[in-house]
């Protein structure tokens, strides 16, 4: 074997090898990346979930807001005009966490294994479609 063959045959091993490197570094990418996209479904969950118990606690913290929050689903006209401010805060509150959801699923198409997108939808059309949501809406 001549020097030129030599040289040609090490090259043409050079890149074979070369070309395994780049598949292996592929493989390897794609898996970081999986990994990657499961870890941020879970931060946006425990994110959604923080922000919902959040709601919880304020509502249960709250004095009267549960029972302001009732009335003005029914009628917001019975509510004074600190109950009216306190109860358009926390459906302000809602519908923001709502706003937010829903840009982080059309643009990434994430969505909460426990609650689908549908019943998510479904949620926010009653509580929009009773006399306080609408009243609310309109504001």
């Amino acid at each position: 074997m001549d020097l030129m063959s030599t040289a040609q045959m090490l090259g043409n091993l050079g890149e074979f090898v070369g070309a395994i490197a780049v598949v292996v570094t592929l493989v390897y990418l794609a898996a970081q990346i999986r990994q990657n996209t499961k870890a941020v479904e879970v931060s946006n969950l425990r994110s959604r979930t923080d922000r919902n118990i959040g709601h919880s606690r304020f509502a249960v913290s709250t004095p009267g807001l549960i029972s302001i929050y009732t009335r003005g689903q029914r009628d917001p006209s019975q509510l004074n005009d600190e109950e009216y401010a306190l109860f358009g805060t926390y459906m302000h509150s809602i519908l923001l966490d709502s706003q937010e959801y829903h840009q982080l699923y059309v643009r990434s198409g994430v969505d909460s294994p426990f609650q689908s997108r549908a019943a998510m939808d479904r949620g926010l059309l009653a509580q929009l479609a009773r006399r306080g949501g609408r009243q609310r809406r309109i504001a």
